[in-house]
């Protein structure tokens, strides 16, 4: 017994030293470096900024920036980069990087952290999303966020006072709405009719290839903004500035007055932003177009319905920026106006429409407005209810399902009818047959 006892100490001391020796041996997981460019919108990122890198939520790294529109001192190995230290269990998982507080798009797109590896990832901060740091008293901004807000916002904050003969008064100021800016994403579009729609604004020569099919590429949301508007005689006057054509500046006239004159109905319009990365599977090489997509949502049954969507140069020079994926619009204006037509819109129904923008754009800027006649009394097309007046040829989409049901029903009647004179028959010739074989049988 006393040497068994004896020998199992032996071997644990044993398997103890063989383990200590293992870890003493097993070399340290080495940090991940990162360099690359700072911009806020098209403008470098001041220096003093600070730089962070999470994984899975958890701080990894800081950095403050020492030069406008750059971190981590370019490719040199002997400037200081921003260390992303970790553990070998982090390895292959998302690195997000934040400049200044804000959330940003990395260039390559997807970055995970790898030991050892030194990397080169452009960051970029949308336009309007505050960076705090950067000197400038932005919207949601305070002086504990940015010092720059402390003579901005006079120090102490509160409102400015105006001597009256009574004493002082503040001023009443009233905050101007603020801007909507658009909020970084991160999202892997798999569907293919998606992404196919989305490589109609890509040049395939942008990204180094002859042409582009959906397996050729990777494509990933980076960004999206959504508005909500409707049509006003304001939209209608800022379209006209931007018309040339004598033609166009009658449908605008036009639509003007039905407006003014109430036979045009109620419109509610939602105007959504999305950006895309394209990227080459074979090259590597990234492009990023934006997409717009209209929504169009009736308050009350209309016909001829008009979607016109007046695109400013900023976004677009001429039409050959644009791709049109889905239903195809006319144009009217090269630079560029266009139309799209429904014949038939019912009360609470949604039309949609979209276009790609061959470039990234950052804010929703494009002025739609949308033209109608309000169907306000008797038979509408469109609201799936055959009503007087209405039939299967002048309106199949409300009469033609109770077409189907009447043609279901008669059909059914038809086969009923078979199977009563089919049973009826064979009863019939069963009890001939009977007959026969009695009659047979007293013979």
């Amino acid at each position: 017994m006393k040497k068994l006892f004896g020998l199992m100490i032996f071997v644990s001391l044993m398997f103890s030293i063989i383990l200590v020796g293992v870890y003493a041996d097993s070399p340290p997981v080495l940090p991940h470096a990162f360099y690359g460019t700072v911009l806020h919108g098209t403008s470098d990122v001041p220096s003093g900024v600070e730089i962070t890198a999470e994984i899975s939520g958890q701080q990894k790294a800081s950095f403050t920036m020492t030069s406008d529109g750059a971190y981590g001192g370019g490719s040199d190995p002997d400037t200081q980069k921003l260390i992303v230290s970790s553990v070998s269990d982090d390895e292959g998982k998302a690195i997000l990087f934040y400049v200044g507080g804000a959330l940003a798009t990395t260039t390559p797109s997807s970055v995970t952290w790898r030991p050892g590896g030194i990397s080169e990832v452009d960051l970029l901060v949308a336009s309007g999303t505050a960076i705090n740091g950067n000197g400038i008293c932005e919207s949601g901004e305070t002086h504990s966020t940015d010092s720059a807000c402390e003579e901005e916002n006079g120090g102490g904050g509160g409102s400015e006072e105006v001597t009256t003969p009574t004493g002082t008064a503040p001023i009443d100021e009233t905050e101007e709405p603020e801007e909507e800016v658009i909020q970084p994403k991160q999202e892997i579009i798999t569907d293919e009719d998606k992404v196919e729609d989305i490589i109609a604004g890509v040049d395939p020569r942008s990204i180094g290839m002859e042409e582009i099919t959906p397996e050729d590429v990777e494509v990933t949301k980076i960004g999206e903004l959504s508005k909500e508007t409707t049509v006003t005689i304001g939209n209608i006057d800022d379209a006209l500035n931007s018309v040339t054509d004598d033609n166009t500046i009658e449908i605008f006239e036009k639509i003007r007055d039905a407006i003014t004159s109430g036979e045009s109905g109620e419109v509610n319009i939602k105007t959504d932003l999305n950006v895309y990365e394209v990227k080459s599977k074979d090259t590597g090489a990234i492009n990023k177009v934006s997409e717009i997509r209209i929504v169009v949502t009736a308050q009350e049954n209309m016909k001829d319905v008009e979607i016109v969507e007046v695109i400013p140069k900023s976004v677009a020079a001429s039409i050959a920026e644009l791709a049109f994926p889905g239903i195809q619009p006319e144009v009217i204006q090269a630079d560029p106006i266009v139309r799209w037509y429904i014949a038939n819109l019912a009360e609470g129904s949604t039309a949609e429409v979209s276009y790609i923008v061959k470039k990234e754009i950052d804010k929703i800027e494009s002025n739609t407005i949308v033209d109608n006649k309000a169907v306000r009394e008797g038979p509408f097309c469109g609201n799936k209810v055959c009503e007087s007046g209405e039939n299967n040829a002048n309106c199949p989409g409300d009469c033609l399902t109770e077409f189907k049901a009447i043609s279901l029903g008669f059909l059914i009647s038809i086969i009923l009818m078979l199977l009563f004179i089919y049973i009826v028959i064979s009863f019939v010739r069963r009890k001939s047959k009977a007959k026969k074989e009695k009659e047979r049988k007293d013979l």
